[in-house]
């Protein structure tokens, strides 16, 4: 069995909104905005922090694409 390991974090597929919103190409305030609408990518409270998995993120980012693509 293989572990991934990123740079010191022990989770690499799951990411805090501070890096998941850049990566969505948004402002953290945008990424809490989106949530607490439920507009944005699926994402979950761990403690105090917000997180969500790099597999939700991709995904979600797929879906605006499509629903945005021209005909």
């Amino acid at each position: 069995m293989t572990e991934k390991h990123t740079a010191g974090r022990a989770y690499p597929d799951r990411l805090p909104i501070a890096e998941y919103a850049p990566y969505c190409g948004v402002s953290v305030p945008t990424a809490y905005t989106w949530r607490y609408r439920g507009l944005g990518p699926k994402s979950y409270r761990i403690g105090n922090k917000v997180y969500a998995d790099r597999v939700d993120l991709d995904q979600w980012l797929a879906e605006q694409k499509a629903s945005t693509a021209s005909a």
